[in-house]
């Protein structure tokens, strides 16, 4: 199966964008009259939707695991924000042709065509149209890399800091002591460990903070009762222990989507951590 189509639509439509454009700039004159109306449909009302769509439908491919260097910022501003691809066609079309057209009066010594300043005013409000679109877009959905390290720290954190009064207020009885004990081995709880045995499937699973903040209230889970994630599974199926001062501590699982469908994992929180295995430890222990 072909990996993240609609993301090589988009860069085989921005590739087809700036080739006609670079044809255009090069051989414009030569064109006859219908290629350049062609032409100039492509570049100022055709293409520029087509990029915006496509860029907004490759979009949902791209989750900006590590946007650094060039590439990264290239995806942010074409593809992560919803209005970054128009402002980058604006600004790069407006600029282009008035900067041609500068070069062109002076290599000619014919500065007649920059008298023409309804033009020239209508390419310049192109430009800065784009950079204000650019600069808006800039501040929307797109996650630079400093700030996805941010968050990624602050989860870190944490997850290494229980907030073990409010789980005992939110489980309303005694923590179980195997669960304390993993989450102060640092390699282990940000490890992936895998979970076999259970049932007929296999799951990696990515151990949760056990923090307030990270608390699904009942009316967004449509369970009849908060609950706290211990772990997320990889199909994103919440794994946790249900509150209650007269429940055990078997360990649940609930799938987001249908979380009316409840399965028992495991008897207890030892059962549990058993049926692990910690074949992705991080190296360090620290």
């Amino acid at each position: 199966m072909d990996r993240m189509p609609r993301t090589k639509i988009f860069f085989a439509v921005l590739a087809l964008f700036i080739a006609v454009f670079v044809l255009w700039a090069r051989l414009g004159k030569t064109f006859p009259e219908w290629l350049s109306i062609v032409v100039c449909f492509w570049m100022f009302l055709a293409g520029p939707v087509v990029l915006f769509f496509t860029a907004r439908q490759a979009r949902d491919e791209i989750h900006f695991e590590n946007p650094r260097g060039f590439i990264g910022l290239v995806l942010r501003v074409l593809v992560g924000t919803p209005l970054g691809c128009f402002g980058v066609v604006c600004l790069v079309t407006g600029s282009a042709v008035i900067a041609l057209a500068t070069w062109s009066a002076w290599a000619k010594a014919d500065y007649s065509m920059l008298k023409n300043v309804p033009g020239l005013l209508v390419f310049a409000g192109m430009s800065a149209f784009g950079w204000f679109v650019l600069r808006h877009a800039m501040r929307g959905e797109g996650l630079t890399w400093r700030e996805i390290e941010g968050f990624k720290q602050a989860r870190i954190d944490a997850l290494l800091h229980p907030d073990w009064a409010f789980y005992a207020e939110h489980l309303a009885r005694p923590i179980p002591e195997a669960l304390k004990k993993i989450y102060e081995v640092p390699r282990q709880v940000q490890a992936f460990p895998c979970l076999r045995g259970m049932e007929s499937e296999e799951h990696s699973i990515e151990f949760e903070p056990l923090r307030r903040d990270y608390c699904v209230p009942a009316a967004e889970s449509d369970l009849p009762y908060d609950i706290v994630p211990v772990a997320i599974a990889d199909d994103q199926n919440w794994i946790f222990l249900k509150p209650g001062k007269d429940e055990s501590d078997q360990i649940f699982m609930a799938d987001p989507e249908e979380p009316g469908d409840i399965l028992i994992l495991a008897d207890s929180v030892e059962a549990f951590l058993a049926a692990l295995t910690w074949e992705n430890e991080p190296g360090s222990d620290s």
